[in-house]
């Protein structure tokens, strides 16, 4: 439970911190020629999936939707593999896109 708690409480700052970002730099205008607006929104999906996905499949696997295969590894373990690679999947799909953003802004510039 204090894991989970402190696990909490610095994803939260992380996100404080990433909002405070894009205000400052809303705020004075800067980098507004390197296509911030679709950077910023990929790290905002990302962040968005990684714990809404981590939510569910944590409540999955409390609540018996996710079967244990007993006796090597329990619900929480499979739990813990499926979000990995959901994580990964994501990564793979948005790093793509940012790919395609950060070169096609190389191109233009």
């Amino acid at each position: 439970m204090g894991n989970y708690c402190f696990q909490s409480l610095l994803s939260s700052s992380g996100i404080w911190g990433l909002f405070m970002f894009i205000d400052v730099t809303r705020k004075y205008q800067l980098l507004v020629d390197f296509a911030y607006r679709k950077k910023s929104v990929l790290i905002k999906l990302m962040v968005l999936f990684v714990n809404v996905q981590g939510l569910i499949v944590d409540i999955c696997a409390h609540y018996g939707a996710i079967d244990c295969v007993a006796p090597f590894l329990s619900a929480t373990a499979i739990g813990d593999i499926i979000k990995a690679l959901l994580l990964l999947s994501e990564s793979l799909v948005l790093g793509c896109w940012c790919y395609r953003l950060y070169t096609t802004d190389q191109v233009m510039d």
